[in-house]
């Protein structure tokens, strides 16, 4: 007025918590791995709101720490949802995927097998790893001694003409 101005400064805080976002929303990880979850809080508009979420483990997979750390545990599998922050009574959840972790151990089916001359037994080989979580299709060779018979690629094993105990 009269040729004078004056100026304010105004403040615009967020308004009320409206949404809460975790990220990643999934995860895939071997058995004993981690990985960082975060948490972000904001009002109808997008803008920041600072709240510090809680952080839980819904349906198993794993564990996690108040700063968000995932650790993932070791029964292999898919968890849906089973990450979920919380705050000022809204939630959002991320999903898990636990691989198997390396192979520990290689078992046959079956183990002794008595078969005739030139007969044959379909052997299957289950690779798993230390905690006994199977590790699918792994590609798998297979061998046997010539005196004994032969296997085929797929594990299909045709005895010889040698009677008498061979083992591998």
């Amino acid at each position: 007025a009269a040729g004078k101005s004056a100026t304010a400064t105004v403040t615009i805080q967020p308004g009320a918590l409206a949404r809460l976002v975790v990220s990643p929303t999934s995860a895939s990880l071997q058995v004993g791995e981690s990985v960082a979850f975060s948490a972000r809080s904001m009002d109808a508009y997008g803008n920041e709101v600072a709240l510090t979420p809680t952080w839980e483990i819904v349906h198993g997979g794993g564990s996690i720490n108040p700063s968000g750390l995932f650790t993932a545990g070791t029964v292999a599998g898919t968890f849906t949802d089973t990450v979920r922050a919380s705050a000022a009574g809204l939630s959002a959840s991320a999903s898990i995927t636990v691989r198997p972790g390396p192979v520990a151990s290689v078992s046959l089916t079956p183990l002794n097998p008595t078969l005739p001359t030139r007969g044959t037994v379909q052997f299957t080989a289950r690779a798993t790893d230390a905690f006994g979580n199977e590790l699918g299709s792994l590609p798998r060779t297979w061998s046997a001694q010539s005196v004994a018979g032969s296997i085929t690629a797929s594990g299909l094993f045709t005895a010889g003409g040698t009677v008498g105990f061979h083992g591998a």
